[in-house]
């Protein structure tokens, strides 16, 4: 699985951190990690949580990720903006207890987390107990198994009802203001390695016409 970590510019100071506990727990497994948002390596990239989500959406929808681990102060703003767009099913996640849940009753394809809010002493460990949590078992089972029959028909009825009220990515992109995207796509990490991991389809077609200065 591809995974990426999309901090904004609140976290910046927080990404080598929350960067290492994620690679910790999920490198093991097979998965890799692409730091796609704002980091050390990329001081001059700068995105707000709008954009944070925006960003999301795009790497999702093109096929060039499996996974998003965001976030911003509270969490909740990433977390919002993320869940507007199309085929994009983000938990808002503070502690280990609701990373299991949100893995076995909704199975999304993104987490946001509060990496301002109450990150003090041990947040680090938090972090890894998060993504433990996650990463470590087996997603969709239900919770608890009485219910879990009832949840996918759920999962399935809100993924069926999300298709019909959001519009295509690739119209997304396209309609969107152009500074917003080319600012977005300036970071060093989607310069290298989207075009690289994207599938071809109207998300990746709308994005390669920007990266080639065709709009």
């Amino acid at each position: 699985m591809k995974i990426a970590l999309i901090n904004e510019s609140s976290c910046l100071s927080k990404n080598a951190a929350i960067l290492r506990e994620l690679e910790r727990v999920v490198k093991p497994l097979g998965h890799q990690v692409f730091n796609y948002g704002m980091s050390e390596e990329d001081k001059d990239y700068n995105i707000s949580y709008v954009e944070l989500g925006y960003l999301t959406a795009i790497l999702l929808n093109a096929g060039a990720v499996d996974f998003v681990v965001t976030g911003c102060a509270s969490g909740e703003g990433a977390c919002m903006v993320s869940n507007s767009y199309p085929n994009v099913y983000c938990g808002y996640i503070k502690d280990p207890v609701d990373a299991y849940m949100f893995g076995q009753i909704n199975d999304g394809n993104a987490i946001s987390m509060p990496f301002g809010k109450d990150f003090g002493v041990g947040g680090e460990l938090n972090l890894r107990y998060v993504f433990q949590a996650y990463f470590q078992s087996e997603h969709g089972m239900g919770y608890p198994e009485s219910r879990a029959q009832l949840q996918r028909e759920f999962k399935t009825f809100f993924e069926d009802m999300k298709s019909c009220i959001a519009d295509d990515m690739g119209r997304i992109i396209l309609r969107s203001r152009p500074d917003v995207t080319k600012r977005i796509i300036q970071g060093k990490v989607f310069q290298r390695e989207f075009l690289k991991n994207a599938a071809d389809n109207p998300t990746t077609d709308a994005i390669r016409r920007f990266m080639s200065g065709a709009l």
